[in-house]
């Protein structure tokens, strides 16, 4: 008898771990396919949602919210603009040739 018996709070405990990770996995998987399906790259998809849910955002406020580098924001926004179907575009600040605003529009897409 050297088995040792787990508790009711240990199984639950295990239980909601294991499906929280399956959960978790399932999600970032969808919207890896959603981003696939559209053209983009799963950080590009999740900065245009970001710009999507919060309108017009610096790219400094943009990197700060994500983690990302400046300049990787740059490329990010570049991208979005390149494909011409979001609606995503900079706006330059006056006068100020590296300041920009990323902004987001419901415009209809191209898709």
């Amino acid at each position: 008898m050297g088995a040792t018996r787990k508790s009711k709070q240990d199984l639950a405990e295990e239980i909601v771990g294991r499906l929280a990770r399956r959960h978790s996995t399932a999600v970032v998987l969808f919207h890896h396919a959603v981003a696939e399906r559209l053209g983009l790259g799963p950080t590009d998809h999740k900065c245009l949602d970001l710009l999507r849910e919060r309108g017009a955002t610096t790219g400094s406020e943009l990197a700060s919210i994500t983690g990302l580098t400046t300049g990787a924001i740059t490329g990010v926004v570049a991208r979005l603009e390149h494909l011409d179907m979001y609606g995503a575009s900079r706006i330059h600040a006056t006068g100020v040739s590296r300041s920009s605003t990323q902004r987001y529009s419901n415009r209809p897409s191209r898709m």
